[in-house]
């Protein structure tokens, strides 16, 4: 998914879901629908993160960032657009201002950097894909060492 605006300025529409403390007292899962932008290039020391206009505050921290969420239409004469596939999601909810004044919030996206270069992670014989989530899924899901193939997690 690489969404491009004007000015090769990468953008992205999403939707941010979690349970901030300051809104419901943290008892309902609330929405937000915000134009993200990413900052950070995913190479060297400067990680792919993306920035979001939020009301979201404390609590909604680890909140999923997805793309195209909701039910998939039937197209009836529309074409889908470049990034067509549905409830993607791309990142999880990582950061935002102490200060209440300033609604934006951010996040790492899910994606090959220096730290984890690798175009897939197996384990046990599953691949789980590229990145920090593919090296953080074969390491919370794959066989224990010495388990005989016990996974450590029921991932699937």
């Amino acid at each position: 998914f690489r969404p491009e605006g004007s000015s090769g300025v990468r953008r992205s529409q999403i939707t941010q879901l979690g349970y901030p403390g300051g809104l419901d007292n943290g008892f309902l899962m609330q929405r937000n629908d915000s134009q993200a932008q990413y900052l950070g290039t995913g190479t060297g020391t400067s990680p792919l993160n993306l920035v979001f206009g939020s009301r979201m505050n404390g609590g909604s921290s680890g909140g999923p960032q997805l793309v195209n969420f909701g039910t998939t239409p039937t197209a009836t004469g529309a074409p889908v657009g470049a990034a067509p596939n549905f409830n993607i999601v791309q990142s999880t909810t990582s950061w935002g201002y102490i200060n209440s004044s300033i609604k934006i919030m951010g996040s790492s996206t899910f994606a090959q950097n220096p730290q984890f270069p690798n175009p897939s992670y197996i384990s046990g014989g599953r691949n789980y894909g590229a990145g920090n989530i593919g090296a953080l899924m074969a390491a919370a899901c794959g066989p224990a060492p010495g388990s005989n193939g016990q996974a450590l997690g029921a991932c699937f």
